[in-house]
């Protein structure tokens, strides 16, 4: 069994676990001593939500709550990512540039990833349906047999059938030759000709 490598699914997951490595160590300052690794467990689930909402958008059924929680999940997501780099000594300009690329990127990357899973279920479900027509095909033609054609050899003076092509032309050739004459004549008394 081959399986394809998803290399968009891997990507999100890099996003993920670079801005959750900044959220979680910023977070897990918030968090007593031996309690540090929460920062980072609170982490993956904002950008994992992020990734989410971004992947659901494409369901109209789930499009506005999906919309909201993808537009929280990134603010959030932009604001503790900046947070770190603005704590780490960058300027207040470039921790919120810094901290806004991985927000976008997930979020860009869900609804890309959404996209093409869509994608391949359409291409899933037309597949099905023309195997299904195949099928269908298939078991009408088991159903109803072709008709099998065959040849009439009967002769147009008398009604003979015979078996076979040759054995009409034999009995063509002697059903002229003993009342072939008889027949024309009474052709030509019908229609007059002789009187």
């Amino acid at each position: 069994m081959s399986r394809k490598l998803d290399i968009e699914l891997l990507v999100i997951i890099l996003v993920i676990a670079v801005s959750a490595g900044h959220i979680g160590n910023f977070l897990g300052g918030f968090e007593r001593p031996n309690l540090f690794w929460l920062g980072y467990v609170q982490a993956v689930a904002i950008d994992a939500a992020l990734a989410v909402c971004a992947y659901r958008m494409r369901l109209k059924s789930q499009r506005a709550a999906s919309l909201a929680g993808w537009l929280f999940f990134c603010g959030v997501s932009a604001i503790l990512n900046a947070a770190y780099y603005h704590g780490a000594g960058a300027s207040v300009p470039l921790a919120a540039l810094l901290g806004a690329w991985a927000p976008a990127a997930g979020a860009l990357l869900g609804w890309l990833k959404s996209t093409s899973d869509a994608h391949a279920e359409r291409q899933a479900k037309a597949a099905e349906a023309r195997a299904a027509k195949r099928a269908q095909r298939a078991e009408e033609s088991e159903v109803m047999p072709a008709p099998v054609l065959v040849p009439s050899f009967t002769c147009e003076g008398c009604g003979y059938e015979a078996a076979s092509q040759n054995a009409l032309n034999a009995h063509r050739r002697w059903c002229a030759g003993s009342n072939g004459r008889e027949r024309a004549a009474a052709a030509v008394l019908q229609e007059g000709r002789l009187k």
